[in-house]
Parts: structure tokens; sequence; C-alpha cells
């Protein structure tokens, strides 16, 4: 997460019945569409708390993004340029998602980027360093 090419396709991995993928949180991942049958997910978050109180996990670099994203890359609960990726509305009932989104922050905005505000959407100037919570 945060490198410059971070939403764009890198991997795309065909399940097989009975196996499992473990992959860090801070991967970024998504699921396609199932066209038959049903999805089992379990999902666990474990985390270290020393960890992330430390300078180390706070000081995470988040890079300007080469590009724009591929249009499969983006999500509607993350990324301020949903509507200008996808060109597409947000799917009824998620609107609230375009406060909250946060992907890329302001200072890794690829060229022409056409996003909202999201999450930072009240602030008028913005220091990179207050970016890295």
């Amino acid at each position: 997460m945060g490198a410059p090419d971070h939403r764009l396709e890198s991997y795309r991995y065909s399940h097989t019945r009975g196996r499992a993928i473990l992959h860090l949180g801070r991967r970024r991942h998504g699921a396609d569409d199932i066209s038959s049958g049903h999805r089992v997910n379990l999902i666990m978050w474990n985390w270290n708390q020393q960890f992330r109180a430390s300078a180390a996990y706070r000081a995470r670099p988040f890079f300007r993004e080469q590009s724009k994203p591929d249009a499969h890359c983006v999500s509607f609960t993350h990324d301020r340029d949903w509507e200008s990726v996808k060109r597409t509305p947000r799917p009824e009932g998620s609107e609230k998602f375009a406060n909250t989104a946060w992907c890329p922050p302001p200072h890794a905005e690829y060229d022409g980027f056409g996003g909202k505000g999201g999450r930072y959407r009240d602030r008028l100037t913005v220091d990179p360093i207050d970016l890295l919570d």
C-alpha cells in the first residue's frame, strides 16, 4: 500500500476449491463477483498494538501515484476517484462512503486526478505528514 502503482493490477489469483489465500492486510485486494454457487469468507484481523504505536508504522510512506488506477482496482468504500475511474455513480446506499473515502491522500494524487475530497473534504491546506494516520 502506498506504492506509486498500488492501484494497478499486479496479480490475479484463481481460487481452487478447498484452498485458502492469506495476505497482509495492507496489500490492496478485492474479489470478483461470482457467476454461480456461493462464496464463504473467513476474515481475521490481527495486529500488534505495540507496532501500530511505533514510529515505523506511523511513518509508512504513501507515494504519489504514477497514473490513474485500473477500474477493477478501485472500491466505492475507499477510493475518492470511484466515479471518475469507474465512470458510474456509486451503488445505491453507498453514498455515505463518498465522505469517508481516503485513497489516494491529497499529496499522492496522480496527474489529472478527478476525485472528490472524501475524508479530506474539510481541509483547506494539507501537510502530508498529517495524512500518515
